[in-house]
């Protein structure tokens, strides 16, 4: 994986892992016991500025410098 400039994160629920927004779209899934990244995808065309966890915790929503907003399912 290379390296990326986080801008945002959220922590999921039991706080076993964290999302984080990068600079370049990507939204990466992370595991906090191991310290590594579990999933990674190229979210939006620009850089995430914002991650929101639903409150049923079954997914979250992200915003971005691409104007755009986007729902996503865990």
């Amino acid at each position: 994986m290379t390296e990326r400039f986080g801008l945002c994160l959220a922590f999921c629920e039991g706080d076993n892992h964290v999302i984080l927004g990068s600079k370049d779209g990507s939204l990466s899934i992370w595991n906090l016991t191991s310290g590594e990244a579990v999933h990674d995808v190229e979210a939006h065309d620009g850089a995430i500025w914002s991650i929101d966890i639903r409150k049923d915790y079954k997914g979250f929503v992200t915003g971005s410098a691409d104007k755009e907003v986007k729902f996503w399912r865990f």
